[in-house]
């Protein structure tokens, strides 16, 4: 099985519902499906073996990870923080590949090593233009590199953590079969391309035929925005972000925000005094740190306003994994 099967799903049952909000631009379900098939007709005729991200979450991003699953070839997001040596080390690992993202950077870096560089606009438009041929499709069984994530090493070489299609699969089911809130749910996600929970709750979204909010940029301003004009229920943020939240809303930022009734904090470790300042100042809202040395599931502690047990299902829901025996802190 392949991950791109949950999107052909979702594209099935729901092709007209919103699937996906990028800068004021949305896509519907089967308008995300006939993308994906377009980034896999690209991908086929460049005959890259990898499709590596150099940017900020987009719609490219999205279009790019379900279509280098039907292409059955390794989809690498990687951190646009490091220096140009690292990257340049890290893209030369994946030659040759598509590199979507920063153009110019991406070719002066590694430019001669035999890449196949798009902008994220010209990837997303290409993607959506293309028409495929659906008799070219050959799916990865399930076994093959779905994504493939660099990790920060002291060693010269880069060092890669993979995620296989039929571990990702297994996740979801297991998120899946938590129980769940009844209510319609709108997840922002607030987190860059290479951080795996936020992969897995994109996942999980379009699994559960969801709407997902991209947020490409750590702006509080503009996350308060989306939260208020898209109903925004469950939220994954960056440490970084949250703490911009939690200083704007002490300085007294009037927005609505009463449906938001779960947040994550995924990406490093989050100081416990924060949470505990956002969650008295989200009186409505549990909070989660989803973090830890050996992955998402080595740290999860939930915050709660006395209700643990459906707090432990959102987390399950923004997460898009199975959730770990928690530690609850009631308050």
């Amino acid at each position: 099985m392949n991950i791109a099967l949950i999107l052909e799903r979702a594209a099935a049952a729901a092709p007209d519902r919103i699937g996906l909000v990028c800068q004021e631009r949305s896509w519907r379900y089967g308008d995300l499906l006939d993308a994906a098939r377009g980034a896999f007709e690209l991908i086929q005729e460049s005959e890259a073996e990898a499709v590596a991200i150099l940017d900020d979450c987009s719609e490219a991003s999205v279009f790019a990870l379900f279509g280098a699953a039907l292409a059955g070839v390794p989809y690498c997001p990687l951190d646009s923080t490091l220096a140009d040596e690292v990257l340049g080390a890290e893209l030369q690992r994946l030659a040759p590949a598509i590199v979507i993202g920063d153009e110019e950077r991406a070719t002066r870096i590694a430019g001669t090593q035999g890449h196949m560089i798009f902008s994220r606009e010209d990837f997303s438009l290409k993607a959506q233009e293309t028409v495929p041929d659906d008799n070219a499709r050959e799916y990865d069984p399930g076994g093959g590199v779905a994504i493939e994530i660099f990790t920060r090493d002291t060693r010269d070489s880069p060092r890669a953590e993979i995620f296989r299609h039929s571990q990702l699969l297994d996740q979801l089911a297991k998120a899946a079969s938590a129980p769940r809130s009844e209510r319609s749910d709108v997840i922002l996600l607030a987190v860059p391309p290479h951080n795996i929970v936020g992969i897995l709750a994109l996942l999980f979204a379009v699994q559960e035929c969801r709407k997902a909010v991209l947020l490409p940029y750590i702006a509080a301003e503009a996350w308060f925005t989306l939260v208020e004009s898209q109903r925004v229920s469950q939220a994954l943020v960056v440490p970084a972000l949250l703490a911009c939240i939690v200083e704007d809303m002490e300085a007294g930022v009037g927005r609505d925000l009463t449906t938001l009734r779960a947040i994550a904090c995924a990406g490093a470790e989050m100081p416990l005094e924060v949470m505990r300042r956002a969650l008295e100042l989200f009186p409505e809202a549990d909070f989660t740190s989803a973090w830890g040395p050996e992955g998402v599931a080595d740290t999860i502690t939930v915050l709660a306003h006395e209700r643990p047990q459906h707090a432990l299902a959102d987390v399950a829901a923004i997460l898009g994994a199975q959730v770990p025996p928690a530690r609850s802190i009631d308050f």
